[in-house]
């Protein structure tokens, strides 16, 4: 959950609910489920996060939003090692441990959530993490390809 106040801890108990009825190994929101979900959120901030979610879902072929999302994680069935698989310590942290979990089999949900003007602080997210996120992006993508011809 993000600390500046854009996620209503009202959507907490439905995900804990799909998590303990054990249907679900993680319960994730997604903002772009709802049309105007993201109406009241600036301009340039809007442009940077639908592209981030085309480049990524198009890249590691996922329809999940896998970034600054809401999520909820059954820790009686994902086997703990799994959550450290990303190594990266950047904001893309949060796609790579996503795409690692989503390809490992696990059962995901999302729901969908509308998602508000930051409430508290201030985005830290500077054009050189843009920057930084896409390369991670695409190196990601290029392992997996290596990965796949080698398992072949």
């Amino acid at each position: 959950m993000d600390a500046d106040g854009t996620h209503n801890p009202k959507n907490i108990p439905k995900m804990i609910n799909l998590v303990q009825a054990k249907r679900y190994d993680i319960v994730s929101t997604n903002r772009f489920l709802i049309k105007k979900s993201l109406k009241k959120w600036p301009f340039l901030r809007l442009l940077l996060t639908k592209t981030r979610y085309y480049l990524v879902n198009f890249f590691l072929n996922t329809k999940n939003d896998t970034s600054g999302n809401f999520r909820c994680f059954n820790l009686n069935t994902i086997k703990k090692k799994h959550l450290f698989l990303s190594k990266n310590d950047s904001y893309f942290f949060l796609i790579e441990s996503f795409f690692y979990l989503e390809n490992l089999k696990y059962n995901i949900v999302e729901i969908p959530i509308v998602l508000g003007s930051r409430v508290f602080g201030y985005s830290k997210m500077r054009l050189g993490h843009v920057f930084q996120s896409f390369m991670n992006l695409l190196k990601l993508y290029f392992s997996t390809i290596f990965l796949k011809k080698a398992n072949a």
